[in-house]
């Protein structure tokens, strides 16, 4: 009896699924935080190709920004921190995962992974707009719901475009819409803190890069840093009466420089305060 040729089974994952596994474990406003790490690790790239020393200066990020619209029909975050090069686009930036694991393995940037901005872009909508404009001139890919929804078809179309006058400077904007319903919610500073507290978490995450020049803006507001002091006695050593005073640590593992503070950013808190934060988290 001759032999049937097999058939075949498909085993591949749905677009659809494997979107959704990989924006299940990863909050809004972390996923926000990566496009913002991408526009620093933009910088970092930038500042390298001047061979500019981020360290001889005490504005080194002065002349950078991020602008961010987070409203309820689309998410935007426009910068102007160089653009994704042509090449990086067409082979790096839109798979999920870094095919190349060394690319950027010489100077300090901040994403590892490569799924960074895909995954906060599926967080949010099913449609996206990125346009970009490197030193080599602009260009655009676009993400449909139709590509969503096609489980044979990964690759995304890079088509090349006129300069745009608002591009005044290289860098890269993503325009997010069609957003899910949850974000939509989110996104209403009427209903939900969301915004108020993504507005906290940069200034809280980037308040030494901002604190060196850089800018970001929430809805057309400035986001300014957190005050990073500690709190210590004035004159340690010379009182009486029990000081805490805070521990400082100056080294260097693995040729990384670190520089470590431990103490207290605000005085301690009253009974009062104590009691009322303590209901807090009980009913979060």
């Amino acid at each position: 009896m001759a032999k049937t040729k097999p058939k075949i089974v498909k085993a591949g994952p749905t677009k659809r699924f494997f979107v959704e596994m990989l924006t299940r474990d990863i909050d809004l406003a972390d996923a926000i935080l990566d496009l913002l790490d991408n526009c620093v690790d933009g910088i970092v790239r930038e500042l390298e190709k001047k061979n500019k020393d981020r360290n001889g200066s005490e504005k080194p990020y002065k002349d950078y920004w991020v602008k961010i619209v987070a409203v309820h029909d689309r998410f935007e975050i426009w910068d102007n921190c160089g653009g994704i090069p042509e090449e990086i686009a067409i082979n790096d930036a839109f798979v999920l995962g870094r095919p190349d694991l060394g690319r950027d393995a010489d100077i300090e940037t901040v994403g590892m992974y490569g799924i960074g901005m895909k995954r906060a872009i599926f967080k949010m909508g099913e449609s996206c707009e990125v346009r970009s404009q490197p030193s080599s001139g602009q260009y655009k890919i676009d993400i449909t719901p139709e590509w969503m929804e096609e489980d044979n078809n990964w690759e995304l179309e890079l088509s090349k475009t006129a300069k745009n006058q608002s591009f005044k400077n290289n860098g890269t904007k993503i325009t997010v819409t069609k957003l899910r319903e949850g974000v939509k919610k989110q996104f209403d500073e009427k209903s939900a803190s969301f915004l108020a507290d993504l507005e906290k978490e940069i200034s809280r995450h980037y308040a030494i890069i901002l604190e060196k020049g850089f800018k970001v803006t929430l809805n057309g507001h400035p986001i300014k840093p957190v005050d990073l002091v500690v709190l210590s006695p004035e004159h340690i050593g010379e009182s009486d009466s029990p000081l805490i005073e805070p521990y400082v640590f100056i080294g260097e593992f693995n040729g990384v420089d670190v520089e470590l503070t431990v103490g207290f950013y605000r005085s301690l808190m009253k009974d009062s305060e104590l009691e009322g934060e303590l209901k807090k988290s009980k009913r979060d």
